[in-house]
């Protein structure tokens, strides 16, 4: 939380509310500032990739924010895929395989 300088007020304690443009926006309840800081970090989001977002910042008797926009960029690499040479074999649920995958 910031004065009209753009100082932090580290006296804030208040709760704020965020909304998102779009997308899904979720765990974001409670965000209370602690020294002038709210911490987001259980706070996910999932929206379209090559899409552009801004989250707004809300509280009783202060001046909300917007942020810029924010792009939900596309993953960088693919995923990981696993394959076995020799397929395990002879298991029950919790016991070492007779024939180990490689």
């Amino acid at each position: 939380m910031e004065d009209s300088a753009g100082n932090v007020v580290a006296s804030a304690s208040t709760t704020i509310t965020l909304i998102a443009s779009g997308g899904t926006l979720a765990a974001c309840t409670g965000l209370t500032a602690t020294s002038g800081v709210v911490n987001v970090a259980n706070c996910t989001f999932a929206g379209l990739v090559g899409t552009s977002y801004t989250l707004s910042a809300s509280a009783t008797g202060l001046t909300g924010a917007t942020s810029t926009k924010l792009l939900r960029p596309p993953p960088t690499a693919p995923p990981p895929s696993w394959s076995f040479t020799t397929q395990p074999a002879s298991g029950a649920s919790g016991a070492v395989l007779s024939t180990q995958p490689w």
